[in-house]
């Protein structure tokens, strides 16, 4: 426990001293790009004056949008954590509701510490198809807003200390797509398919795929990806390297399987050291400075270093066996 909080802390002060990322692309800076009669100064005036809005505001907007559920169960002796998203009737689009409902999921797995993982998925045979239509229509006034709260909870939901994973299956498309970007692995169901199709409604990634998408794939596949509308069947996906692993054809319980893959090669050992591990990558990300993520990497390390789980090892005198 004692590790835990001192890796949390660390972190957290890594964030705190890291010099201020912008929400605007350095390309887009209006003091580092000369002047040029393609660029609409209006919209780099916008981004460069953005501000964070109030979340606590648009929650209570957003949850009057009601419908479906996120729910969760959390584990503690295997430590891995379920969340599924349960609004099987409409394939577990989001309404309003679930938008607050995730982040208080989020919320209550950033206090969880007996856990190592987490699955995200869909009831019945979904992850995700979006938005919810009938939410979408009563809320065309309210996109920055509702796409504010989601960078919010799914930013979150990535850096989170435990390893997540999303189960693709059925449709994941639009926002479901975007979802599954918000978790460190991709598994794939064999009859599943993937596609940000936004651009075929005449939209953009709403919920942050387009920046996790470049930092995960890199430009040229984002931009093929994101403009393109392409949907993916399992071998594509898994060929792009958005998807991890495909499940095998027959399999009688999906999310049985991929428990048993995240256990097999993902979480095999003690729970606390693979939580410093995730928070260590996490800081590592989104520290400006290389010498900063050094810093916390090392002061982590020395919370490991001599800690009751190398002792076991050195006990029973294991070396990379």
């Amino acid at each position: 426990m004692a590790l835990l909080r001192k890796s949390s802390a660390i972190c957290r002060q890594v964030m705190k001293t890291s010099p201020a990322v912008s929400s605007v692309p350095s390309c887009l800076a209006r003091d580092r790009i000369a002047p040029s009669p393609y660029r609409d100064d209006r919209c780099t005036r916008r981004l460069h004056n953005f501000k964070r809005p109030n979340l606590h505001v648009i929650r209570n907007q957003l949850a009057r949008f009601e419908g479906g559920s996120v729910d969760l169960e959390m584990n503690n002796d295997n430590g891995i954590a379920i969340l599924t998203l349960n609004n099987p009737r409409r394939m577990n689009s989001m309404t309003g509701k679930m938008m607050v409902d995730m982040a208080d999921r989020v919320s209550e797995l950033e206090e969880w510490t007996e856990g190592k993982a987490l699955i995200m998925r869909g009831a019945n045979g979904n992850l995700c198809t979006g938005g919810d239509l009938t939410f979408v229509r009563k809320a065309l006034h309210y996109g920055e807003e509702m796409a504010a709260y989601q960078h919010d909870t799914l930013t979150r939901l990535l850096n989170l200390p435990l390893i997540s994973v999303a189960l693709v299956q059925g449709h994941t498309l639009g926002g479901g797509a975007e979802l599954s970007t918000a978790c460190d692995f991709r598994v794939m169901s064999s009859s599943a398919k993937i596609g940000f199709v936004q651009i075929k409604m005449g939209l953009s990634t709403a919920w942050g795929a387009a920046t996790r998408l470049t930092r995960l794939l890199g430009r040229r596949k984002a931009i093929d990806l994101l403009c393109s509308a392409r949907i993916l069947l399992p071998d594509a996906a898994f060929r792009e390297g958005l998807v991890d692993y495909v499940l095998p054809r027959i399999c009688e319980d999906e999310l049985e399987e991929t428990t048993k893959w995240l256990l097999r090669n993902l979480c095999a050992y003690d729970t606390n050291i693979t939580r410093v591990v995730k928070s260590l990558v996490v800081s590592a990300e989104f520290s400006m400075d290389h010498y900063q993520a050094l810093d916390a990497e090392r002061k982590l390390f020395g919370q490991t270093w001599g800690g009751p789980v190398q002792r076991k090892m050195l006990e029973a005198n294991l070396k990379h066996k």
